[in-house]
């Protein structure tokens, strides 16, 4: 059930807070930026730096202000660690196919279902508006890992398309 608190409300799961960014969370974000999984996948530039974490944090919060989505910043609810980000992303680009469904965990927390648990309830939030009817993943699928958390949530009405680099369903990536 959502709580409000401002344009980005606060969402509990049965395993996470899904929450707006706040100015303390920068160096556990720039954490999980600044490991060499989360940059290989992400293709993040080599000088990435703590400002360029907190212009993220602040991107995404502009974007619940203008568009009512956006990323969440994840905690999990039995220990309050941060765990990294998800949520819906919609940027101006005049190309851009529409709303992506995202996630960006420190690889200490991946496998463990916490990408599917946060993607569902940010369907669940983003499948009331109109204005999101092409909600898809973005990303190409690194690994079975991505499709895996996909396939397995509740939205089969939903469905992603091979993207440039051949990955996704039905390829052999």
């Amino acid at each position: 059930m959502p709580i409000r608190s401002g344009p980005c409300p606060t969402l509990e799961t049965e395993r996470l807070i899904l929450r707006p960014f706040r100015d303390e969370d920068v160096d556990d974000y720039f954490g999980v930026l600044d490991t060499s999984e989360v940059r290989r996948w992400l293709h993040l530039p080599a000088g990435l730096n703590r400002s360029n974490a907190w212009q993220q944090m602040a991107v995404f919060l502009g974007e619940w202000a203008l568009r009512g989505t956006g990323q969440w910043a994840l905690e999990e609810r039995s220990s309050g660690a941060f765990l990294g980000r998800a949520g819906l992303y919609r940027p101006e680009y005049p190309d851009w196919p529409g709303v992506e469904v995202g996630w960006t965990l420190h690889p200490d927390h991946w496998g463990r279902g916490y990408a599917t648990e946060a993607g569902a309830e940010a369907i669940w939030i983003g499948s009331t508006p109109a204005s999101f009817p092409r909600t898809r993943p973005r990303r190409p699928w690194p690994s079975g890992s991505a499709w895996s958390c996909w396939r397995s949530a509740p939205w089969t009405s939903f469905r992603p398309r091979h993207t440039a680099s051949g990955h996704g369903p039905g390829s052999n990536p």
